[in-house]
């Protein structure tokens, strides 16, 4: 969390910095060793929700009214010719609650 830290403590009061967003596109990780993270939402829950809880409650110590992006490391698969984008894993925004105003989810969809 020191490159957050570093980064946010920088940035956070920028005025022309409207938010941020801690990893654009995550992958699924090692999908060969822990084949689970091919399964839609297990990244989500499993490893980008800790590690983006973390990430937020650093740089809101330096700025408690910024704005994260989040992404999910959703997946589009091809089905039958048709692309079809699976759910995101996120219960609540990472570490936040529904309707908080400093979320935003960032959906990547490149298909259909």
């Amino acid at each position: 969390m020191a490159y957050w830290d570093f980064v946010a403590s920088r940035l956070a009061s920028n005025p022309y910095i409207v938010g941020f967003d801690p990893l654009n596109e995550p992958y699924a990780a090692n999908n060969i060793r822990d084949p689970t993270l091919d399964i839609p939402g297990v990244m989500d829950r499993k490893h980008l929700t800790p590690t983006f809880s973390k990430v937020f409650k650093t740089w809101q110590k330096h700025d408690p009214s910024s704005i994260m992006w989040f992404e999910s490391a959703g997946d589009i698969k091809t089905i039958g010719g048709e692309g079809v984008v699976f759910p995101i894993g996120y219960q609540t925004p990472p570490g936040g609650e529904i309707g908080q105003p400093n979320f935003v989810v960032n959906a990547h969809t490149y298909c259909c």
